[in-house]
């Protein structure tokens, strides 16, 4: 599957990691490497499904909480994608991906904020913010 992911046979990588879990569905590295290929093919819910399911086999799983934050992000579920981010680090301290992901959850909730205390509106995520923050952390992905 890693070698599919590399190649960007995202299909080709569901596939492998699927049948990895066939054989070894307790394996968290397997559930959550097929999370990566969802969040490559953009299916988001199905990558938190196979995040979340990675973390109830192992709570200690940084690269889960990393992953299942990118998709909230991407998704618009910001203060969700913050939360996922703060596990991440506290997993992995020093991960500069999970930083500079956290960075760019942040900036968009401050941008929520401003615009709900201007227009006297409840914060939401629009299309451009989730873009915006999807554009910060699509470089990351791979890190993940």
């Amino acid at each position: 599957g890693n070698e599919y992911i590399k190649q960007l046979k995202f299909e080709d990588a569901l596939r492998c990691y699927s049948g990895a879990i066939e054989i070894d569905a307790t394996n968290s590295i397997y559930v959550c490497n097929r999370a990566v290929a969802f969040l490559k093919l953009q299916d988001y819910h199905k990558a938190i499904e196979d995040c979340e399911r990675a973390l109830e086999l192992d709570p200690e799983y940084g690269k889960a909480y990393g992953r299942l934050g990118f998709s909230h992000m991407h998704l618009g579920n910001l203060e969700k994608a913050k939360e996922c981010y703060e596990q991440a680090l506290k997993l992995d301290p020093g991960n500069e991906t999970y930083t500079s992901s956290l960075g760019a959850v942040n900036l968009r909730l401050t941008a929520q904020k401003r615009k709900a205390e201007i227009t006297g509106q409840a914060p939401q995520a629009t299309g451009e913010e989730k873009n915006t923050a999807s554009a910060s952390a699509a470089a990351g992905v791979n890190s993940y």
